[in-house]
């Protein structure tokens, strides 16, 4: 998922589908990586866009190198 996030901004429902998992468990993993340092951004401009409360999430590159150096 973290290599995913890094190609640009993902909807919960697209990164399911292109990991062929429900939204939940994409939730869980996003979740998961927080837990464990990784910075995983959301963007809710598509609230206003749609009035979803759907956002795009994305992982900054720079913080991601830093965890890898670890």
């Amino acid at each position: 998922m973290m290599l995913i996030l890094r190609r640009g901004r993902w909807t919960v429902a697209e990164l399911a589908a292109e990991l062929g998992m429900n939204q939940r468990t994409a939730y869980r993993l996003i979740d998961a990586l927080r837990c464990v340092g990784v910075t995983v951004e959301v963007s809710r401009e598509r609230e206003t866009e749609r009035g979803t409360g759907a956002g795009y999430y994305t992982i900054p590159s720079e913080p991601l190198r830093k965890l890898l150096r670890l």
